[in-house]
């Protein structure tokens, strides 16, 4: 163990030494910190401007999940097809143009557009920037990197709900006018890259993919788009179909994200009604959870360190979450051993889900990699849905206790499912 920390600090000084792989995570950190903002800045703007109406909240929640479902897997081959880090930049400019329309904006409808397309744009980024991230270094660096990428995503996580809670003291204007700036951080810091990436055959292939002649009519474009939109799914859908790791992979974030759909909308009722405790806790809790998860991305790499170790480290990680989170639904008035098990929780949830994305970067092939991270994401969404949407009617029915109980078997089953069909695989890149 102490020869893979010492092979994992030599990367990372590697890792940090590059300005195209700094100026990535930096972008994560500003596109993370950004998102972060966004969401609560959308949800105190749509409650607002809809009277105080939780409806008008909840149909938010929905608007702003469905692009995982339907946006990613379709529109994720553009990061395919163009330089990702054109896609990164141009996106993070189109968010912040978003951000500011919603400063100047009153109405309901609107609100609901400019949301679904800030999420949509962020379901695109998300895959492309991990895609991103395998094209620029080799497979036994890249663990390395995707701890870096998370831990700036989970600091931004922290970050962002201090800086939007005192964005909330100023209008919405100034508040959104911020959000848009951040957004342009990132954008410019996604648009910088080496002149080693500038003369690669992808940057020159993004400036000549897609381009028809402007004779073509509109019509003729479009059906053209959506035809060869339709035969890359099918094609991704094939290659998951055919590569066991990958539609294991996505039974494993099936479940995953089931159990953590049943977690994060379950989390503030358990305080009230099992931990007796105020709102605050919760606060304090999603805080704990943040910290943990930090520290889980720092020590996801030394476990991932190549593939095979990826593998055996998956199955272990799922199921010792799932225990913790077992522990914290048992926790009963103890708030000490709530915080600390939902602190173990976070921790080992995050390295599961570092290697998780880090399996999805190396099993896919490189024309096809953004596509495979969301069409997987997409069935994670769906997890996530129904979870989310089964907590209250569970909780009514056993008990929020055991309902917090039936997302630990979630995640121990993920777990368990991994260690019994993965661990069959052996991985030619290894």
């Amino acid at each position: 163990m102490l020869s893979k920390a010492a092979t994992t600090f030599v990367a990372l000084k590697d890792v940090l030494r590059h300005k195209p792989l700094v100026t990535l995570s930096l972008g994560a950190f500003f596109t993370s910190l950004v998102g972060g903002i966004v969401n609560l800045l959308l949800t105190i703007h749509v409650y607002d401007i809809s009277g105080s109406s939780p409806l008008a909240v909840s149909a938010l929640f929905l608007v702003t999940f469905m692009p995982n479902l339907i946006v990613a897997p379709l529109f994720s081959g553009i990061a395919d097809k163009y330089n990702r880090r054109i896609v990164l930049a141009v996106g993070g400019t189109l968010r912040a143009l978003c951000c500011l329309l919603l400063a100047f904006n009153h109405n309901i409808a609107l609100s609901f557009i400019l949301a679904f397309v800030i999420t949509s744009i962020a379901a695109v980024m998300k895959p492309a920037r991990y895609a991103k991230a395998a094209e620029l270094v080799s497979d036994s660096k890249l663990s390395v990197l995707n701890s870096v990428l998370s831990f700036m995503i989970n600091a931004a996580g922290i970050a962002s709900g201090a800086l939007a809670g005192l964005l909330t003291n100023f209008n919405s204007v100034a508040a959104f006018a911020v959000a848009a700036f951040g957004s342009l951080i990132a954008a410019s810091l996604d648009g910088c890259y080496s002149h080693e990436e500038h003369n690669s055959k992808r940057a020159v292939d993004s400036h000549n993919g897609f381009r028809e002649s402007h004779s073509i009519s509109f019509w003729v474009k479009l059906k053209g788009i959506v035809s060869s939109t339709t035969i890359r799914l099918k094609n991704v859908l094939d290659l998951i179909k055919k590569e066991r790791l990958l539609a294991a992979l996505s039974i494993v974030v099936l479940a995953l994200w089931f159990g953590l759909g049943l977690q994060e909308t379950l989390l503030v009722v358990f305080t009230r009604t099992v931990l007796h405790a105020p709102n605050s806790v919760y606060g304090y809790l999603n805080t704990i959870g943040s910290i943990g998860a930090l520290i889980g991305a720092a020590l996801a790499a030394p476990f991932s360190s190549n593939t095979q170790s990826a593998i055996k480290s998956l199955p272990m990680s799922l199921i010792a979450s799932g225990i913790a989170f077992c522990a914290f639904a048992l926790s009963g008035q103890s708030l000490i051993f709530a915080f600390c098990s939902f602190f173990v929780f976070s921790l080992f949830y995050t390295i599961a889900n570092v290697i998780e994305e880090l399996l999805e970067q190396v099993l896919s092939p490189n024309e096809y990699r953004a596509s495979v991270m969301s069409t997987i994401g997409a069935v994670g969404t769906v997890g996530y849905l129904i979870g989310g949407s089964l907590t209250g009617w569970l909780s009514d029915l056993v008990g929020p206790t055991n309902t917090a109980i039936l997302a630990a078997v979630s995640l121990i089953g993920a777990g368990i499912f991994a260690g019994l069909t993965m661990l069959r695989y052996r991985v030619e890149k290894v």
